[in-house]
Protein backbone atom coordinates (compact mmCIF):
# COMPACT_ATOMS: atom_id res chain seq x y z
CA UNK A 1 0.00 0.00 0.00
CA UNK A 2 0.99 3.39 -0.69
CA UNK A 3 1.04 5.95 2.06
CA UNK A 4 -2.14 7.71 0.60
CA UNK A 5 -3.97 4.58 0.19
CA UNK A 6 -3.11 3.68 4.25
CA UNK A 7 -4.30 6.79 4.97
CA UNK A 8 -7.61 6.40 2.97
CA UNK A 9 -8.07 2.88 4.38
CA UNK A 10 -7.79 4.30 7.70
CA UNK A 11 -10.38 6.85 7.74
CA UNK A 12 -12.68 3.86 6.52
CA UNK A 13 -11.98 4.67 2.54
CA UNK A 14 -14.94 7.80 2.70
CA UNK A 15 -16.56 9.18 -0.33
CA UNK A 16 -14.43 11.93 -1.60
CA UNK A 17 -16.33 15.22 -1.72
CA UNK A 18 -16.21 18.82 -3.02
CA UNK A 19 -16.13 21.68 -1.14
CA UNK A 20 -19.75 22.29 -1.10
CA UNK A 21 -20.46 18.55 0.37
CA UNK A 22 -21.55 17.21 -2.69
CA UNK A 23 -19.69 13.77 -3.51
CA UNK A 24 -17.41 14.41 -6.79
CA UNK A 25 -18.08 12.27 -9.84
CA UNK A 26 -16.45 9.00 -10.24
CA UNK A 27 -15.36 7.58 -14.01
CA UNK A 28 -12.15 6.70 -14.89
CA UNK A 29 -9.61 9.00 -16.39
CA UNK A 30 -6.60 6.99 -17.10
CA UNK A 31 -3.89 7.23 -14.19
CA UNK A 32 -3.33 8.98 -10.99
CA UNK A 33 -1.50 12.19 -11.38
CA UNK A 34 0.64 11.23 -8.08
CA UNK A 35 0.58 8.06 -7.78
CA UNK A 36 0.06 6.08 -10.84
CA UNK A 37 -3.14 3.97 -10.03
CA UNK A 38 -5.78 3.80 -11.44
CA UNK A 39 -7.89 7.71 -11.36
CA UNK A 40 -11.33 8.45 -11.69
CA UNK A 41 -11.07 11.59 -9.55
CA UNK A 42 -10.45 15.25 -11.62
CA UNK A 43 -7.58 17.16 -10.39
CA UNK A 44 -9.70 19.77 -11.26
CA UNK A 45 -12.34 19.06 -8.67
CA UNK A 46 -9.60 18.46 -5.66
CA UNK A 47 -7.44 20.78 -6.42
CA UNK A 48 -7.02 24.39 -7.22
CA UNK A 49 -4.28 25.58 -9.89
CA UNK A 50 -3.41 28.38 -7.29
CA UNK A 51 -1.95 25.50 -5.34
CA UNK A 52 2.18 25.15 -5.22
CA UNK A 53 0.71 21.24 -5.20
CA UNK A 54 -0.32 21.40 -8.93
CA UNK A 55 3.72 21.70 -10.04
CA UNK A 56 4.41 18.11 -8.76
CA UNK A 57 1.56 16.55 -10.80
CA UNK A 58 3.10 14.34 -13.46
CA UNK A 59 2.61 16.58 -16.46
CA UNK A 60 -0.75 16.11 -18.59
CA UNK A 61 -2.14 14.05 -16.30
CA UNK A 62 -5.80 15.39 -15.26
CA UNK A 63 -7.30 12.12 -12.88
CA UNK A 64 -6.61 11.27 -9.46
CA UNK A 65 -7.15 7.57 -7.40
CA UNK A 66 -9.64 8.25 -4.59
CA UNK A 67 -6.94 7.75 -2.07
CA UNK A 68 -4.84 10.86 -3.83
CA UNK A 69 -8.14 12.43 -3.99
CA UNK A 70 -8.89 11.75 -0.01
CA UNK A 71 -5.90 13.21 0.57
CA UNK A 72 -6.19 16.53 -1.14
CA UNK A 73 -9.69 17.04 0.02
CA UNK A 74 -10.08 16.01 3.26
CA UNK A 75 -9.86 19.86 5.91
CA UNK A 76 -8.86 18.00 8.88
CA UNK A 77 -5.13 16.26 7.25
CA UNK A 78 -4.25 19.91 6.68
CA UNK A 79 -5.64 21.19 10.37
CA UNK A 80 -4.07 18.97 12.73
CA UNK A 81 -1.04 16.19 13.43
CA UNK A 82 -2.15 12.76 12.44
CA UNK A 83 -0.99 9.30 12.02
CA UNK A 84 -2.55 6.80 9.95
CA UNK A 85 -2.57 2.99 10.20
CA UNK A 86 -4.56 0.90 7.50
CA UNK A 87 -7.33 0.32 10.40
CA UNK A 88 -7.23 3.95 11.74
CA UNK A 89 -6.17 7.58 11.65
CA UNK A 90 -5.39 9.08 15.13
CA UNK A 91 -5.29 13.41 15.25
CA UNK A 92 -3.32 15.40 17.90
CA UNK A 93 -5.51 18.10 18.90
CA UNK A 94 -3.08 19.62 21.92
CA UNK A 95 -0.94 21.86 21.03
CA UNK A 96 2.09 20.96 23.73
CA UNK A 97 1.07 17.44 22.74
CA UNK A 98 2.03 17.02 19.36
CA UNK A 99 5.94 15.84 20.68
CA UNK A 100 4.67 13.16 22.75
CA UNK A 101 1.99 11.94 19.79
CA UNK A 102 5.50 11.93 17.53
CA UNK A 103 7.28 9.79 20.28
CA UNK A 104 4.71 7.40 20.10
CA UNK A 105 4.20 6.14 17.01
CA UNK A 106 2.47 2.56 16.23
CA UNK A 107 3.45 -0.84 14.87
CA UNK A 108 4.62 0.02 11.28
CA UNK A 109 3.38 0.00 8.78
CA UNK A 110 2.29 3.73 9.55
CA UNK A 111 1.81 7.69 7.82
CA UNK A 112 2.81 10.42 9.47
CA UNK A 113 2.26 14.08 9.10
CA UNK A 114 1.66 17.76 10.73
CA UNK A 115 0.37 20.32 8.54
CA UNK A 116 2.04 23.05 10.85
CA UNK A 117 1.43 26.10 8.74
CA UNK A 118 -2.15 25.08 8.87
CA UNK A 119 -1.51 24.40 13.04
CA UNK A 120 -0.45 27.81 13.18
CA UNK A 121 -2.51 29.43 10.97
CA UNK A 122 -5.41 28.26 14.09
CA UNK A 123 -6.38 24.45 12.66
CA UNK A 124 -6.10 23.46 16.38
CA UNK A 125 -8.31 25.74 17.83
CA UNK A 126 -10.69 25.54 14.84
CA UNK A 127 -10.51 22.14 14.15
CA UNK A 128 -14.11 21.45 15.78
CA UNK A 129 -15.85 23.55 12.41
CA UNK A 130 -14.11 21.41 9.89
CA UNK A 131 -16.41 19.14 7.81
CA UNK A 132 -14.97 15.85 9.01
CA UNK A 133 -14.95 12.27 8.47
CA UNK A 134 -16.20 9.38 10.41
CA UNK A 135 -15.21 6.05 9.18
CA UNK A 136 -18.03 4.32 10.43
CA UNK A 137 -20.56 5.97 7.97
CA UNK A 138 -19.55 7.15 4.38
CA UNK A 139 -21.26 10.31 4.60
CA UNK A 140 -19.56 13.39 5.81
CA UNK A 141 -20.50 15.64 8.93
CA UNK A 142 -20.02 18.44 10.22
CA UNK A 143 -18.90 18.24 14.39
CA UNK A 144 -22.04 18.66 16.95
CA UNK A 145 -22.95 22.02 17.63
CA UNK A 146 -22.23 23.19 21.73
CA UNK A 147 -24.80 23.07 23.82
CA UNK A 148 -24.71 24.03 27.71
CA UNK A 149 -26.00 21.73 30.64
CA UNK A 150 -29.84 23.14 29.69
CA UNK A 151 -29.40 21.96 25.69
CA UNK A 152 -28.91 25.57 24.73
CA UNK A 153 -27.02 26.10 21.36
CA UNK A 154 -23.82 27.93 22.20
CA UNK A 155 -22.63 27.92 18.73
CA UNK A 156 -23.51 26.35 15.51
CA UNK A 157 -21.15 23.86 13.75
CA UNK A 158 -19.62 25.85 11.20
CA UNK A 159 -17.45 24.11 8.14
CA UNK A 160 -14.39 26.37 7.22
CA UNK A 161 -13.04 24.87 3.74
CA UNK A 162 -10.96 28.01 3.39
CA UNK A 163 -8.32 27.78 6.71
CA UNK A 164 -4.74 28.88 5.36
CA UNK A 165 -3.28 25.13 5.23
CA UNK A 166 -0.51 23.05 3.21
CA UNK A 167 -1.72 20.06 1.43
CA UNK A 168 0.59 17.43 4.23
CA UNK A 169 -1.04 13.78 3.43
CA UNK A 170 -0.05 13.66 -0.31
CA UNK A 171 3.73 14.28 0.43
CA UNK A 172 4.02 11.34 3.18
CA UNK A 173 5.62 8.18 2.81
CA UNK A 174 5.64 4.96 4.83
CA UNK A 175 7.03 4.34 8.16
CA UNK A 176 8.42 0.72 8.35
CA UNK A 177 10.26 1.12 11.69
CA UNK A 178 9.17 2.94 15.35
CA UNK A 179 12.57 3.86 16.04
CA UNK A 180 13.07 5.98 12.82
CA UNK A 181 10.34 7.20 10.42
CA UNK A 182 9.61 9.82 7.98
CA UNK A 183 7.67 12.78 9.20
CA UNK A 184 5.62 15.05 6.47
CA UNK A 185 5.73 18.47 7.48
CA UNK A 186 3.62 20.57 5.11
CA UNK A 187 4.34 20.51 1.56
CA UNK A 188 8.59 20.15 2.31
CA UNK A 189 10.31 16.90 2.16
CA UNK A 190 9.83 14.43 4.84
CA UNK A 191 11.66 14.56 8.00
CA UNK A 192 13.32 11.64 9.27
CA UNK A 193 12.00 10.93 13.08
CA UNK A 194 14.93 9.86 15.04
CA UNK A 195 12.74 8.92 18.00
CA UNK A 196 15.56 8.81 20.99
CA UNK A 197 17.17 11.45 19.86
CA UNK A 198 14.20 13.48 20.07
CA UNK A 199 12.96 12.34 23.57
CA UNK A 200 16.53 13.38 24.61
CA UNK A 201 16.98 16.62 22.96
CA UNK A 202 13.78 17.71 24.19
CA UNK A 203 14.75 16.81 27.67
CA UNK A 204 17.71 19.14 26.91
CA UNK A 205 15.62 21.74 25.48
CA UNK A 206 13.06 21.62 28.33
CA UNK A 207 16.23 22.48 30.73
CA UNK A 208 17.51 25.38 28.60
CA UNK A 209 14.32 27.05 28.06
CA UNK A 210 13.93 27.66 31.48
CA UNK A 211 16.54 30.14 31.40
CA UNK A 212 16.97 30.95 27.88
CA UNK A 213 14.38 32.37 25.63
CA UNK A 214 13.05 30.62 22.52
CA UNK A 215 14.24 33.16 19.80
CA UNK A 216 17.64 32.55 21.30
CA UNK A 217 18.02 28.42 21.11
CA UNK A 218 16.21 29.37 16.90
CA UNK A 219 19.11 31.56 16.40
CA UNK A 220 21.76 30.09 18.32
CA UNK A 221 22.65 33.15 19.98
CA UNK A 222 22.93 33.90 23.73
CA UNK A 223 20.54 36.33 25.50
CA UNK A 224 21.43 40.04 25.94
CA UNK A 225 23.00 40.41 29.54
CA UNK A 226 19.74 41.36 32.04
CA UNK A 227 18.02 41.10 34.89
CA UNK A 228 15.31 38.33 33.62
CA UNK A 229 17.87 36.10 31.82
CA UNK A 230 21.02 36.57 33.71
CA UNK A 231 21.20 33.22 34.48
CA UNK A 232 21.08 32.01 30.71
CA UNK A 233 23.79 34.42 30.03
CA UNK A 234 25.90 32.61 32.47
CA UNK A 235 24.80 29.00 31.48
CA UNK A 236 24.77 29.05 27.90
CA UNK A 237 27.81 27.12 26.94
CA UNK A 238 26.91 24.46 29.22
CA UNK A 239 23.13 24.17 28.25
CA UNK A 240 23.28 24.42 24.87
CA UNK A 241 26.78 22.52 24.29
CA UNK A 242 24.78 18.95 24.12
CA UNK A 243 22.55 20.58 21.47
CA UNK A 244 25.44 21.66 19.55
CA UNK A 245 25.73 19.06 16.91
CA UNK A 246 21.84 19.59 16.06
CA UNK A 247 21.15 23.15 15.44
CA UNK A 248 21.85 23.17 11.74
CA UNK A 249 19.45 20.28 10.81
CA UNK A 250 16.26 21.05 9.00
CA UNK A 251 14.05 19.54 11.94
CA UNK A 252 15.45 21.81 14.69
CA UNK A 253 13.38 24.76 14.78
CA UNK A 254 10.58 22.36 14.57
CA UNK A 255 11.50 20.65 17.44
CA UNK A 256 12.05 23.63 19.71
CA UNK A 257 8.63 24.77 18.45
CA UNK A 258 7.06 21.33 19.94
CA UNK A 259 9.02 21.07 23.38
CA UNK A 260 6.24 22.14 25.72
CA UNK A 261 7.17 25.27 27.46
CA UNK A 262 8.63 24.82 31.05
CA UNK A 263 7.71 26.76 34.36
CA UNK A 264 10.57 29.73 34.66
CA UNK A 265 12.64 28.69 37.59
CA UNK A 266 12.03 30.15 41.41
CA UNK A 267 14.20 32.73 42.99
CA UNK A 268 15.64 29.88 45.16
CA UNK A 269 16.49 27.82 42.24
CA UNK A 270 18.21 31.26 40.60
CA UNK A 271 20.46 31.68 43.93
CA UNK A 272 21.54 28.40 43.52
CA UNK A 273 22.28 28.86 39.67
CA UNK A 274 24.15 31.48 40.46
Amino acid sequence: MTAQEIIYAGAGRPTVRGPDGEPLAIEPRGQCAFCGANAVLRVSDCLSSNFVVCKRLRLGVTGLCLACGFCLRDLRLRCAPWIATPTTVRFCVDRWGILDFLLSPPPPPFVAGVPWFGVQKGGLGNLEFCRVWHPDREAQAMSPAKVDDAGNVLRAPQVMPKLQSKHTAIFANVANEVGRYPLAIDDGQPTVVDVELWRSLAGRVTEALRWIPVPCLEEWTPPVYSFKWREGVMRWKSLTAPMEPYRQAAWWKFLLAIVPRPERPTQLEKLNAG
